[in-house]
């Protein structure tokens, strides 16, 4: 019984480990002086722990070009309690997001445990989510200070 007590200590500890190095200071990586509102379209959601990312294609201002952001949100588990959910954000849709600009040179890809996503990450411009505003007028808060940004 006493094993069987150690084992799952064991796992429990490694779990914990794990869940705080891949979780990482805000301020590290998003500037709360720069508060961003970008529209565009989802090419790709990552509805993972311990953070979402949404991938947005945003017009760059030249005809026919276009910039992808990484969006990093909270974790699936938080956006699920906030009301959101994987069926909601489908490649394709328009939305817009709200949150904070990244730190220019700040790695967020570093926080990221699987390498495809990282490297997407690393090859995108990054901001985090703070609410999400779909076409139909919706709005929902992701955390409790969002930015007001015109």
């Amino acid at each position: 019984m006493r094993s069987r007590v150690s084992i799952l200590l064991l796992i429990l500890i490694a779990t914990s480990v794990t869940t705080l190095a891949n979780h990482h200071a805000f301020s590290t990586y998003f500037d709360t002086q720069r508060p961003v509102r970008v529209t565009g379209t989802i090419v790709k959601v990552d509805w993972v722990n311990p953070a979402v990312f949404v991938h947005l294609q945003v017009p760059d201002g030249t005809p026919g070009q276009f910039v992808t952001w990484a969006f990093e949100g909270e974790s699936a588990n938080s956006m699920g309690g906030r009301g959101l959910n994987q069926s909601m954000l489908k490649a394709g849709d328009t939305v817009t997001l709200v949150g904070w600009m990244g730190i220019p040179g700040a790695n967020l890809s570093e926080t990221v445990g699987d390498p495809e996503l990282a490297a997407r990450v690393r090859a995108e411009r990054a901001a985090s989510i703070a609410q999400f505003e779909f076409a139909d007028g919706r709005k929902i808060p992701v955390v409790s200070n969002v930015p007001l940004v015109q």
